[in-house]
């Protein structure tokens, strides 16, 4: 992991200096990095916790992009912000804190990244090192001449801590629950999306453990998945009706034999399409509408939204192992054994399914979901 950390002594309070740091029109005066909001966070400010923003740079002259969500915020003390898209590097943070001084205030900045390869860590680091120097020198002349201004707040939000134990105790049921069903249909086609699943709550829980920003609205997700698939499940093994993309999946699952790869890759696809693409977007709209409505905007939840597609590329490649090696394209099987699960992930995507696109366009359409509900159920219950 790659640490880099900057300091600037600065002759404004921290409230002058925030804006500065928050709001991008301002904060493109003075960065070599011109940042443009791509979408409002919590509150509807662009300071506002799960707010989307892209940076573009120049490198010798060619310009990309990357997209970085905002994971915490505290005006005027405290930003942190993560990559989530368009650079090779995994688990990229900045935290920005501000403290006052005698001089005015002191602005820290640390941004702690590990490269997908490692011999790119010498020259990004020293790309970075260069750019965010420059930067700040211009920071400082800018702030130094900045007029007086609200400093713009940030909005308060305190998650049920005390629902916590149980909703892990559940959790730990639910992961049992798919481990036996998964261990039930070995053999059987269906096995294989049973045992994805399994994977995907297993890894979902040690997210919570690890590095959720928000795990009781993580774990609330998790019986909702759960009712959704089990209860399709059951209803199928009866002969009941079916909702129609898993009704589909289902039906691929069991037409295909078990020594028939093609046939089984097909009806596991189908089962994660049905998944992600249907029941993704339910269980999002109604795990805010039955606890966060009132209490924050659903795209607060989208720092750890999208800091959870690790989970997939982990629980793919689990799966992938398990498989017998001649189920798997040449180049796949190469790149599960000795490539970082980014370039695996994307060998994922153009061989079978963009998982990683594909659960963006469910976030949004759980957001659209919830809107529409919330207008249509103004008195429901939190």
């Amino acid at each position: 992991m790659t640490e880099l950390v900057w300091t600037r002594d600065l002759d404004v309070a921290p409230a002058v200096v925030w804006p500065h740091l928050v709001v991008p029109e301002k904060m493109s005066v003075w960065s070599r990095a011109p940042i443009a909001l791509v979408d409002e966070g919590d509150g509807g400010v662009p300071w506002g916790v799960g707010a989307l923003r892209r940076v573009t740079l120049d490198t010798f002259g060619r310009k990309s992009s990357f997209e970085e969500v905002i994971a915490e915020s505290a005006a005027p003390a405290r930003l942190v912000y993560r990559v989530v898209r368009g650079l090779p590097v995994r688990e990229h943070e900045g935290v920005q804190t501000l403290e006052a001084s005698a001089r005015g205030s002191r602005l820290v900045w640390r941004v702690r990244f590990e490269p997908i390869a490692s011999p790119l860590g010498f020259a990004a680091s020293r790309l970075l090192d260069s750019q965010m120097r420059s930067s700040l020198d211009v920071l400082e002349r800018v702030v130094r001449e900045a007029a007086p201004s609200s400093s713009p707040g940030t909005s308060s939000f305190a998650d049920d801590e005390g629902a916590l134990a149980q909703l892990e105790r559940d959790g730990a049921r639910i992961l049992g629950d798919q481990r036996a069903l998964a261990e039930s249909l070995r053999g059987d086609p269906k096995y294989w999306f049973s045992r994805v699943y399994e994977y995907v709550t297993e890894e979902q829980l040690r997210f919570v453990r690890e590095r959720a920003s928000h795990p009781v609205w993580v774990l609330r997700l998790l019986p909702v998945f759960h009712r959704f698939y089990f209860g399709n499940f059951e209803a199928h093994r009866a002969g009941r009706n079916v909702e129609a993309p898993w009704r589909v999946a289902f039906g691929a699952m069991d037409r295909a034999r078990k020594d028939d790869p093609e046939g089984v890759i097909r009806g596991l696809m189908l089962g994660v399409r049905a998944h992600i693409e249907e029941d993704l977007p339910r269980a999002l709209a109604e795990v805010w509408l039955d606890h966060y409505r009132g209490r924050c905007d659903y795209v607060r939840l989208r720092a750890d939204y999208l800091r959870m597609a690790d989970i997939f590329r982990v629980a793919s490649a689990r799966l992938i192992a398990e498989m017998p090696p001649d189920w798997m394209p040449p180049q796949v099987r190469l790149l599960v054994r000795f490539a970082p699960l980014e370039l695996q992930d994307w060998a994922f995507a153009r061989n079978y399914y963009d998982i990683g696109r594909a659960r963006r366009k469910a976030f949004e359409r759980g957001r659209g979901l919830a809107g529409w509900l919330a207008a249509r159920r103004p008195n429901r219950a939190l």
